[in-house]
């Protein structure tokens, strides 16, 4: 197996926020680029949210995923933003 594997723990700061990276679909879970950077298309991530108690095992699909908020709570906290795509 030559696939990495990361493990990213949410933050208890990040916790409430995270479910609201879900597609509305939830088949996809988006993420901050920065935070995948050392990742290769096609490798597993783990998202660990111990404060809402549960666990994300994903492939990472897409990079540099354009970021739109249908309902912006606080527009100007991602400006710019560059997400990457997880497939649940």
């Amino acid at each position: 197996m030559t696939e990495q594997i990361m493990i990213y723990k949410v933050k208890s700061t990040a916790s409430s926020n995270a479910k609201e990276l879900f597609s509305n679909d939830s088949k996809y879970f988006f993420w901050n680029v920065t935070k995948l950077k050392n990742l290769i298309i096609s490798y597993f991530v783990f998202v660990v949210n111990r404060t809402s108690k549960w666990v994300l095992f994903a492939q990472l699909n897409k990079i540099d995923t354009q970021a739109i908020a249908s309902q912006p709570k606080e527009p100007d906290i991602f400006p710019n933003a560059q997400l990457s795509e997880l497939d649940k």
